[in-house]
């Protein structure tokens, strides 16, 4: 438990082994960091990706390690990215290209687009997947608290059980021991709330500006689910 911003003291494995994930934003005081008084969270350095993804392969071991081996600064991104602070928060933009057309207002136009079809981003490279809580809730104790706080808001479950089930007979239930508990280590994460980058007119409300497009995934290995 952390006593300080920014520092972690190492816990116990018995001492957080039932902690929910309640329980562990109010143990890492995470209201204190997303506030409205608290300063905007930032837009982390190569430094903080490549320590996250260190303490998780010692956490899981290179053998059951999902991320991307050796540890690289690579991340899952196929074009070119910036990461942006606004009012809403970390956003993910392309990058635009300095060779290609922009409008008077400098937003990019047709010819300077992510073409649809693109593999803009892809979770193979660096999203760390756990497969017990108790290797997930150690590694949150092994990082800063302000930066678990940050992974309590972008990690998600995910079934692999396609994979890992479906040929085994013995196993009746092919869903059970499937979920893992998946954080994407690198600036992937900032795309969480994607569906806030556009507007609807016909439905007055947000849609997202990417997604997976079915007919294009096809030309990538694990297609829209593994991607």
């Amino acid at each position: 438990m952390a006593n300080d911003i920014g520092s972690c003291i190492p816990l116990e494995p018995t001492s957080y082994s039932a902690m929910t994930v309640g329980d562990m934003w109010g143990s890492f005081q995470c209201d204190n960091f997303f506030s409205i008084d608290s300063p905007p969270r930032p837009i982390h350095n190569a430094s903080t990706w490549m320590m996250m993804r260190g303490v998780y392969l010692g956490i899981v071991g290179p053998e059951r390690s999902s991320i991307h081996q050796p540890i690289s600064h690579q991340s899952g991104f196929g074009v070119p990215f910036e990461v942006v602070q606004n009012f809403k928060g970390r956003g993910v933009f392309a990058a635009l290209d300095p060779d290609k057309p922009v409008d008077e207002e400098g937003m990019p136009e047709k010819g300077n687009m992510v073409p649809k079809g693109t593999l803009v981003w892809t979770s193979r490279q660096q999203s760390a997947h756990f497969s017990t809580g108790e290797e997930y809730r150690r590694f949150l104790h092994s990082i800063p608290d302000d930066i678990a706080c940050d992974v309590l808001q972008w990690a998600y479950v995910q079934s692999f059980a396609d994979e890992e089930y479906r040929n085994n007979p013995k196993v009746k239930n092919k869903r059970k021991g499937a979920a893992r508990v998946c954080v994407d280590l690198d600036e992937g994460s900032f795309m969480n709330s994607g569906g806030w980058s556009d507007y609807s007119y016909d439905t007055d409300e947000e849609v997202a500006n990417v997604g997976c497009d079915e007919e294009a995934a096809l030309e990538f290995e694990g297609g829209c689910a593994r991607n």
